[in-house]
């Protein structure tokens, strides 16, 4: 085996963990992942939340902007210049 190699198993043979003795607790090596992998996930949940709520409101809110333009554009073409300018 090369020096500074990893063997099959992912560990290197003179890692801390393997040469502990017997019955001591064996600590992870950071609980960083773990808790970053759970931040990730309320961020994910409370982004989706978020996006339903906004896809919901859209569908509540309607046509009414369109339609008011619409009628905008019916009353330019009734009379020649938009209602506001009136």
């Amino acid at each position: 085996m090369c020096a500074g190699s990893i063997p099959a198993g992912g560990t290197h043979p003179s890692s801390p963990v393997e040469s502990a003795p017997e019955g001591t607790p064996h600590l992870d090596a950071s609980p960083c992942p773990s808790m970053l992998q759970q931040i990730w996930a309320v961020v994910a949940c409370v982004l989706s939340f978020a996006m339903c709520a906004l896809v919901v409101y859209f569908l509540i809110s309607g046509r009414h902007d369109r339609d008011k333009d619409e009628e905008a554009r019916e009353y330019f073409d009734a009379h020649g210049h938009w209602p506001d300018e009136a």
